[in-house]
Parts: structure tokens; sequence; C-alpha cells
């Protein structure tokens, strides 16, 4: 895998030969690297132990609060109808995440596990060693997790409202046509949408170059480097989001009663304040 990287990235251009088989070199050995030593899993159970022994001793406590024993009592029978509901999650959501929790703290291949502490946290946050910011690095992972929260929410936000706000205009002709445009991208599915888009950022046949190069610019390569790849992106997961944000919006706006509207402008508020 590390070679086939290093290949595609020379044939793509973005790299050199030298540069591109060191990376695939580090990620060789990055792959390859020894497991984390064993180590004494006394002190995990103890402090497993004390933290199951507060949990409970906390329980108990608040369980002889007779306010507490009340509420309880009163809620039996909510409790009864979000049981299976509780189950189901408990089932396929809360019981993964632990054993994953508990799988972090283990090291080895297949069946042959052992207990390892916090020595792959360790690995982790250190980057093994290497640059922290380096390629696959937990903390350029999570940068990269901040900047596609960010970049992804506002322009939900930004676009969505804006064109919340155009169709909720009283005197816009075809509103009805303008919105069952605007939702089909909500309404298409998300691997639909996914594969459309992927072809449309292709560097010989996609859409986007195509009109770039109509508009007399060079074709861009969107999947060589991460910048253009997040870009790409971006541009995709906005496309699938925004029509949630309008309609979100535009069902908040129509709930606002008009003659808060026309108590506004009589006080002399503008079309933007309103």
């Amino acid at each position: 895998v590390p070679a086939d990287r290093a290949i595609r990235k020379v044939l793509r251009g973005t790299f050199g030969a030298r540069e591109a088989l060191a990376e695939g070199g580090r990620r060789f050995d990055d792959v390859t690297r020894a497991l984390p030593a064993p180590v004494e899993p006394a002190w995990g159970l103890l402090a497993l132990g004390l933290l199951m022994l507060g949990a409970l001793a906390w329980s108990i406590r608040r369980l002889r609060e007779a306010p507490l024993r009340a509420a309880i009592k009163r809620s039996l029978p909510a409790y009864r109808y979000v049981a299976h509901a509780a189950l189901a999650v408990g089932l396929l959501v809360i019981l993964p995440l632990a054993v994953g929790a508990a799988t972090s703290f283990f090291a080895g291949r297949g069946t042959d596990m052992y207990f390892v502490g916090l020595a792959n946290y360790a690995d982790i946050l250190s980057a093994r060693g290497g640059d922290l910011l380096g390629n696959g690095s937990f903390w350029l992972v999570l940068l990269v997790t901040v900047l596609w929260t960010v970049a992804n929410v506002g322009l939900h936000v930004v676009i969505g409202v804006a064109l919340a706000l155009l169709l909720y205009r009283p005197y816009l002709r075809l509103k009805g046509v303008y919105r069952v445009l605007l939702i089909i991208p909500w309404a298409v599915p998300n691997y639909v949408t996914a594969l459309a888009w992927r072809g449309m950022f292709h560097f010989e046949y996609g859409a986007v170059n195509t009109i770039l190069e109509g508009l007399g610019l060079e074709r861009v390569s969107w999947f060589a480097s991460w910048v253009t790849a997040f870009g790409a992106n971006v541009a995709t997961n906005v496309w699938l989001g925004f029509p949630f944000m309008m309609v979100v919006t535009l069902g908040a706006l129509t709930s606002i009663p008009k003659d808060v509207y026309e108590a506004a402008a009589v006080d002399g508020a503008n079309a933007w304040q309103r």
C-alpha cells in the first residue's frame, strides 16, 4: 500500500520520486513498527475497581434521597415505554463503544492480545516519535476535523439562511418551483450524490475541470493534494447539507406572526432590521 500510494503521487506529478519514496518508507516503518511492551494489568484493574466502587457509592447515596425515589416511582410507566429503545441502543451503540474503548488498552494481532495500559494513547499523542503535524498524526487529523466542522457548519448556516430569507419574500414568484429545486440535493441518496460529484471532479472528464478550461484556466487534479481534495469534499458536503438548514430556517420564519413585522415597520425598522 505505501508503494502504491507513492507511485500514484509520482504519476500525478505532485511528488518527486525521492520524496514519494521517502514518504512511503515512513508509512511502511509506521505500519511495521514494534508493538508496545506488555504491562502488568493489576494497576489498571485496581483503577477500574475504584471507579466502579465510587460510581456504586454515588448511586446508593442518590437512591437514598426520598425525592429521587418518588420521581423514579412516578416515571416507571415512561421507563416501560422506552425500555425496548434503550435496550436496542445499548446493544447496538453503547456496547460496541465500550468494547472498542476496552480494546484500546490492549495490543496484538488476532486473538493474541495483551494488556499495554496507556501505551497506545502515548504513541498516538506523541505521533510515535515523529512530526506532531506529520502525515497521519493524531494532531493533524484533529486539526483537519476542526477545520472541516467549522467550514461545513458555517457554509451550511450561511447558505441555508440566505436562501430561506429569499424564499420567504412574499412577492417572490415561483417560490414553489424554487423550493422543489433546492430540496433535490437533500432528496437524492448521499451515495449517489457522492459518486456524481466524484465524477464531476475527475481530472480529464469532470464537469468542473471542463468549466475551468472553458474559462481559460488550467485543469486541477482535485484529489492529488489534501488542500484540493478538502475543498472538493467540502463542496460536496455543502451541496448535501444546505437544503436541511434552509428548510429548518424557512419553517422558523413561517412560524413568526405577521403582526410582529407590521409592528416593527410601524416603529421605524427597515427591511434588514425586520
